[in-house]
């Protein structure tokens, strides 16, 4: 967080201890959102708190640096961003070491991503734009570039 502040970004959360609130309401989930979406906060660092409820589809670029175990949850992730609405293509980002367990489950998630079939694949073909996902040291490389880039950008 810090970096990013000296990097110029203005920056909010989203954590479990937040009460979901209202766009009025400082302090609470949708407050963040709202602030996010207006463009008031250029960064928002979420757990899972927000993994659920919030639509950002005004966000097109997602990190995750806690994998879940759980790919549903991960998917459930992604959607806050890649969902009806969203104009741009969507760049998500997942830190992970390939050479590791985590790394090698995440990798055989997205080929089963990648190759849908029967309800998924119908639910794949309705998305409105596409996302390339990520891992491992292509991810930290890229990332940071972009980060870079904007941060560059805003000076």
């Amino acid at each position: 967080v810090e970096r990013l502040k000296t990097w110029g970004f203005q920056v909010g959360c989203i954590h479990g201890g937040m009460k979901p609130g209202s766009r009025e309401e400082p302090g609470t989930r949708i407050f963040a959102e709202q602030q996010f979406k207006d463009g008031l906060i250029q960064v928002l660092i979420a757990t899972e708190a927000a993994g659920e409820g919030i639509n950002l589809q005004c966000c097109n670029i997602l990190f995750n640096y806690d994998i879940p175990w759980n790919p549903n949850r991960l998917e459930q992730r992604m959607g806050r961003i890649h969902r009806y609405g969203q104009k741009e293509d969507c760049l998500i980002f997942n830190f992970v070491a390939a050479n590791t367990i985590e790394g090698q489950i995440l990798q055989k998630l997205l080929e089963k991503q990648a190759a849908p079939v029967g309800t998924k694949a119908k639910k794949a073909a309705r998305r409105p734009s596409k996302a390339v996902v990520t891992y491992g040291a292509e991810a930290n490389a890229i990332a940071s570039a972009i980060l870079e880039k904007k941060s560059s950008a805003k000076g």
